[in-house]
């Protein structure tokens, strides 16, 4: 299965949701909240890695 090189719509929104979770660390000062925020955007990005093995 080859994989996209670029996100779709699904994973941006996943990466602009994530910079909100990350953001909003700031107002809450919840440590949890920018952790959850870098790991939900890690998801998609993991996700659309292009592998050279593949080709």
């Amino acid at each position: 299965m080859k994989l996209n090189r670029y996100p779709d719509r699904t994973g941006v929104a996943m990466i602009a949701f994530g910079v909100l979770l990350g953001a909003s660390y700031f107002y809450f000062r919840q440590f949890w909240l920018i952790v959850l925020g870098i790991a939900w955007i890690m998801i998609p990005l993991f996700l659309t890695a292009d592998s050279e093995e593949e080709e």
